[in-house]
């Protein structure tokens, strides 16, 4: 690992033998912290360079700012367009979802997204109205924006989805759900 100058010249640098935590990004855009520990420090080619131990103490680091449940139930989704707001609204956006539903499968759903199941290759940054059991009961519906999109082994898409727009009776029944309130 690379140290800058300022960390290399410090005191607050960790000692040689001690555990230390490396968070990276991986290949497939997701984060990683990999415990491991210092060995010795030296000057090499590219900078001044931390040589720590091999480790196999890898885990993903979490990017969700709430809770999931799972769910893995069938949902439906259309892809979404945006339009100004009407006359005397101050730069609103309203959002008009295609009448066209297609099938995915509702995985997981937090009160700050969810992810989806379908067959078909949707790409980041479009927007997305679904409808499902976000609580396992009841159809709710929200609008929200594709953050990422990756491919399954087995041909599908998984659609990782922030939403935008939902309604607060829906909030409240994910919420339940998550609390245990609803059993």
């Amino acid at each position: 690992v690379i140290v800058p100058d300022d960390l290399m010249n410090s005191q607050d640098k960790p000692a040689p033998l001690s555990k230390i935590d490396l968070v990276f990004e991986g290949s497939d855009g997701d984060f990683y912290r990999l415990e491991t520990r210092v060995i010795r420090y030296e000057k090499g080619k590219a900078g001044n360079l931390l040589i720590a131990v091999h480790s196999d103490k890898i885990s993903p680091l979490q990017k969700r700012g709430s809770e999931r449940i799972d769910v893995n139930l069938p949902c439906k989704f259309a892809s979404v367009k945006t339009v100004a707001g009407g006359a005397g609204k101050k730069e609103t956006i309203a959002y008009e979802h295609s009448d066209k539903l297609h099938d995915g499968i509702l995985e997981d759903v937090s009160v700050g997204g969810c992810r989806i199941t379908a067959d078909l290759p949707i790409r980041a940054e479009q927007y997305i109205y679904i409808e499902g059991p976000m609580n396992l009961k009841d159809t709710d519906t929200a609008i929200g924006s594709i953050v990422r999109t990756t491919k399954r082994s087995d041909g599908k898409f998984i659609l990782h989805i922030r939403f935008l727009k939902v309604e607060i009776a829906t909030v409240n029944r994910i919420l339940a759900k998550i609390a245990k309130f609803d059993s």
